[in-house]
């Protein structure tokens, strides 16, 4: 999945509930957002955040993600 630099909304294709992994952009990675429908908030994963504040820890088939980069990326996504 190509992405550009700032903020991007890209669709999950992965398998569910895998784990977030970002380690083929993760020096260009600035946040990246999941929305909670039961809690009815964003959750966040931050690179340089401490692993307490990172809510966003695992990614859904089908579900929006925003992306906020410093610089362009690809996102390999597995295979479901």
């Amino acid at each position: 999945m190509p992405l550009e630099a700032g903020f991007n909304l890209v669709t999950w294709t992965g398998p569910d509930l895998t784990s977030v992994d970002v380690a083929g952009f993760a020096d260009r990675l600035q946040a990246l957002f999941t929305w909670d429908e039961e809690r009815q908030r964003f959750n966040r994963f931050s690179p340089d955040a401490p692993a307490a504040v990172n809510t966003a820890t695992t990614l859904r088939f089908g579900e929006g993600v925003w992306v906020q980069l410093s610089g362009a990326a690809v996102w390999n996504q597995p295979s479901p």
